[in-house]
């Protein structure tokens, strides 16, 4: 195709955008609506054979259905806006993801942390639940099929490599139709895919080693394997935590029985690694936590223990006095372990404020007796218990320093 091209009356074509073995993706204007919005319009290559046509028409039909499902229901997949057939070869048109791929945060050399590599394959495991959960396996997950958005900075899945085998269709010797290569890139694909048996836990042996590149700064096809079993050598690159590596390991296993099996199983193994990490005396301590953190920490225990000083002085202001409560509504919501909300609340509770003099205020609500936590976190925990007339403050700390 050309710039300029215009396909079924509608589609102009802008820019290549890409260009490979099976097929070109292109940049084009919707020019039936309005302001001409943006699209992408993938175009696989023709196979003159006419046996390799009938099989290929029948597996575009089978596959666009599939795309046109998942970005219906997940909006960190593109949707399908179109396919067709023209004169044997075949376009889809996608919707235009506005972002970038992770080939700009995942590069050789680049070594992130732990955090950040725990929170990216959160992110995308969160979006392979919706895929394995239809049992539709990827095939190609490498940082260039992964955008990130830029309107929310979520990640969107591009490019099923099922699409692409539509172009490696080919007739053997015994007129079987099969496709001549295996879909998938060196480095991403484990071994059952290379020999053209892929699982849905292949999707997540790439996955894995996806994350130990973000670790360590090597590409995936420069990892050396043991010669023994075929596992990845990777361990002595990465400076994290045990559990960390012990759930990578177990995602990019060579046997693909020895893996988590879909991307249910390997998100509840990454949202366990959320607790950081304690080390013993006797391991040298990486530096996890810069030093900008140990001194908010340090912060956080001299503000903890001031309140606990000037308590006394507030409670005694206020002793005798007759309180003038006043009344405010306020909304609470109950969210589930993925942030969505479950359940409001309109309630009500009556508060009070106090002059303490020398331009100093106190507001204080009325809560019911029990015990919370006010903050929690690796640094400091502040836990509030109510009785009936009287708030206490137990103020403790744990803090966790990695020098």
């Amino acid at each position: 195709m050309h710039i300029g091209q215009i396909l079924r009356n509608r589609y102009k074509i802008t820019k290549t955008l890409a260009s490979g073995a099976f097929g070109d993706t292109y940049l084009a204007e919707d020019i039936d609506l309005p302001n001409y919005p943006q699209c992408v319009v993938k175009h696989l290559k023709r196979n003159p054979n006419p046996k390799v046509l009938q099989i290929a028409k029948r597996l575009f039909e089978s596959e666009a259905e599939v795309l046109y499902r998942l970005g219906n229901e997940c909006s960190q997949i593109p949707k399908l806006f179109a396919h067709f057939e023209e004169n044997g070869e075949f376009y889809l048109v996608q919707e235009f993801i506005d972002g970038q791929d992770l080939r700009r945060e995942i590069y050789p050399g680049k070594q992130s942390s732990e955090a950040e590599v725990t929170q990216l394959l959160q992110e995308i495991l969160e979006v392979f639940t919706v895929i394995h959960n239809k049992n539709i396996i990827h095939r190609d997950i490498k940082p260039a099929n992964l955008m990130r958005r830029y309107k929310d900075g979520k990640i969107v899945v591009i490019d099923f490599g099922a699409v692409k085998e539509i172009g490696t269709l080919t007739v053997n010797a015994q007129g079987q139709t099969i496709p001549s290569v295996a879909i998938g890139t060196v480095g991403y694909m484990p071994s059952e895919q290379a020999s053209g048996q892929p699982k849905l836990c292949s999707d997540i042996y790439a996955i894995g080693m996806l994350g130990i590149y973000a670790l360590t700064g090597v590409q995936p096809h420069e990892l050396p394997k043991d010669p023994r079993n075929g596992e990845v050598i990777w361990r002595n690159w990465a400076n994290i935590s045990e559990s960390m590596a012990d759930v990578l390991t177990k995602m990019v296993r060579y046997n693909f029985s020895d893996r988590y099996q879909s991307a249910f199983d390997a998100l509840d193994a990454i949202a366990s690694l959320a607790a950081p990490p304690i080390y013993p005396k006797s391991q040298a301590q990486p530096n996890l936590l810069p030093r900008r953190k140990v001194i908010q920490g340090l912060q956080w225990m001299v503000a903890g223990l001031g309140l606990a000083f000037v308590g006394e002085r507030i409670f005694t202001a206020i002793k005798g006095k007759e309180l003038r409560l006043q009344t405010f509504n306020f909304e609470t919501v109950t969210v589930d372990a993925r942030g969505n909300i479950i359940n409001r609340r309109n309630l009500d509770a009556k508060y009070f404020t106090e002059d303490l003099g020398n331009g100093v205020s106190l507001e204080m609500v009325e809560i019911p007796g029990g015990t919370f936590d006010f903050c929690r976190s690796a640094f400091r925990v502040f836990t509030f218990r109510a009785e009936r007339d009287t708030l206490y403050f137990d103020i403790g700390f744990r803090i966790a320093l990695y020098l």
